[in-house]
């Protein structure tokens, strides 16, 4: 076999190599295309005990979780303060707080302890007032 030969005869297996390897990136690139495109089927229930919606940052924006005794949902501002809540009180009545960047109380929608409803509103912590609805 002389080198012109064995030369041609190693251009044309460069080649088939070549032809080869585009297809198999092909396929990997539809493979990986059709798995993205299928979307897995959304549950009916999903459970647990603790739900976090976090930042780009990572750190806990929202927190939607449970006690023994209760449920809640705790928004954080961009600092990571919990700013406002949605739970239960002593009484097992619902409530609502918003709170100030120090943890503070500003606002609070609940009940009293006869199960009388009431709104209270806070200046630095301290209740500057109450409304009965």
């Amino acid at each position: 076999m002389t080198t012109e030969e064995r030369l041609g005869r190693l251009e044309r297996q460069n080649q088939r190599m070549k032809k080869g390897f585009i297809v198999l990136t092909l396929a990997l690139a539809s493979a990986v295309i059709m798995g993205q495109a299928i979307s897995p089927p959304v549950p009916h229930v999903i459970r647990a005990r603790k739900f976090e919606v976090v930042n780009g940052k990572g750190k806990t924006m929202v927190e939607l979780g449970s006690t023994r005794l209760f449920g809640y949902l705790f928004i954080s501002n961009r600092d990571g303060k919990v700013v406002a809540t949605i739970s239960t009180n002593h009484s097992g009545d619902g409530m609502i707080r918003t709170l100030d960047r120090e943890g503070r109380p500003l606002i609070v929608l609940s009940s009293k302890k006869n199960g009388e409803s009431f709104i209270a509103t806070f200046k630095r912590g301290e209740e500057t007032g109450e409304k009965k609805p």
